[in-house]
């Protein structure tokens, strides 16, 4: 998570901040959320709860997205562990 977009294949310092347990055609799929390093609330934000204080809607909008980036493939879509 950071406010702005890197070149695919970068590899830039980042802090953990949780998981999401994703089923994608049948089989768990976890996805690691970080923050950069470089992001202006980096000592600020520590768990996936704290993103929305300072980035509104940010995780309903990866929820939305983890859900539905393979319908555009013609593929069912997936689910969280947690729903």
């Amino acid at each position: 998570i950071s406010a702005g977009p890197l070149a695919m294949g970068s590899i830039v310092p980042v802090k953990v901040l949780g998981s999401m347990e994703l089923i994608d055609e049948g089989e768990t799929d976890h996805k690691i959320i970080v923050i950069r390093s470089d992001d202006p609330h980096f000592r600020s934000i520590n768990t996936v709860r704290d993103l929305d204080k300072y980035y509104p809607h940010t995780v309903e909008r990866l929820v939305d997205w983890l859900k539905n980036y393979k319908t555009s493939d013609g593929k069912p879509q997936n689910s969280l562990t947690s729903d």
